[in-house]
């Protein structure tokens, strides 16, 4: 199950830095998800870390408002290095930036179909390149 997957990645982190971890929301509840994010209910300045399924981040970007051609590129299946940054800030268009923990080598990776996938076509099936 991704939500359990999800948890136990997560987890590590969220001790360390005092974050609760909120695993309440499926895969297909992008709109909930992006509607809670965008409240603005989280002090100004504050970081939420969030591990989502990689067929739904360019659908749950998108709901974010974010415009940027890295919001609308498929999550390769086999790309565990890159992270994306995304910034909210009140009355701005989100910014995003691809960040690699470098973990692994640079490079264009394949990019697994997700295509029969709940958001799957709000991404653009190209490389994902960071």
């Amino acid at each position: 199950d991704y939500a359990d997957r999800d948890l136990w990645m997560l987890w590590p982190t969220a001790q360390r830095f005092g974050l609760r971890v909120n695993a309440t929301l499926a895969k297909e509840e992008v709109p909930a998800l992006a509607a809670a994010l965008a409240s603005r209910q989280h002090p100004p300045g504050s970081v939420i870390l969030l591990s989502w399924d990689h067929c739904q981040v360019p659908w749950l970007l998108q709901e974010l408002g974010c415009a940027s051609h890295l919001c609308r590129r498929c999550w390769s299946d086999v790309d565990f290095d890159s992270v994306l940054v995304l910034s909210l800030r009140e009355g701005a268009a989100p910014t995003v930036k691809s960040l690699r923990e470098g973990f692994e080598g640079r490079g264009r990776y394949r990019v697994g179909s997700c295509r029969n996938e709940v958001g799957g076509d709000r991404c653009e099936e190209s490389l994902f390149v960071a």
